[in-house]
């Protein structure tokens, strides 16, 4: 009969859901890797590695002075008076200048040491090579000179190194990339070595 048996269900559904309760306080206190996510958090960030500072910081300037001196001497009698960074700082360009107002282009490894194409001369009018004589004999620093003047205005690896004119001074114009990667943009007189402009 229904009515007899319900007590004894009632007991053993009793005793049933006290052993699954058992069960899930036991499958509870296995689990999980997870179970302690700030742990894990803070092992994560003490291991990664430390930012390392930009690589075109940490070079300096050693591979721009190579690469204008390995420039230079692909072209006798040359001057430097341009140099660059290209191609995301895989290769310079540098602009050297002869005694008749002749610019050559020359392609130079990252590294400063191999010349990658060039010297090329490019055709330009009488008034061009007229300017760059006139620029190259009114500099009295050359470009390693001005590599110094710079860098004591603005601590930092030049990635742009140029001879140009501003108000009628001749200078050296530059982008200096500093400890922080902030570009600074520096110009020097080209006689004296003097800041003319900074920022």
């Amino acid at each position: 009969m229904p009515g007899n048996r319900t007590p004894a269900t009632a007991l053993l559904m009793a005793g049933a859901a006290t052993a699954m309760a058992a069960v899930v306080a036991c499958g509870g206190g296995q689990a999980p890797t997870t179970a302690n996510p700030d742990k894990q958090d803070g092992t994560s960030a003490a291991s990664a590695p430390t930012q390392s500072p930009p690589q075109a910081t940490a070079k300096g300037n050693t591979a721009l002075l190579a690469a204008a001196e390995t420039a230079r001497g692909t072209v006798p009698g040359s001057t430097v008076s341009s140099i660059e960074t290209e191609r995301d700082d895989t290769q310079w360009e540098v602009q050297v200048v002869t005694t008749d107002g002749v610019e050559h282009e020359v392609e130079v490894s990252a590294d400063g040491t191999q010349v990658l194409s060039g010297p090329l001369a490019k055709p330009e009018d009488a008034k061009d090579t007229a300017k760059h004589r006139s620029r190259i004999q009114a500099a009295k620093l050359d470009f390693r000179a001005a590599v110094d003047a710079v860098t004591k205005a603005v601590d930092g690896r030049i990635t742009e190194l140029n001879l140009d004119d501003r108000d009628g001074t001749t200078v050296w114009e530059a982008d200096v990339v500093d400890s922080a990667n902030t570009l600074h943009e520096v110009s020097v007189d080209a006689a004296t070595g003097s800041v003319v402009a900074r920022n």
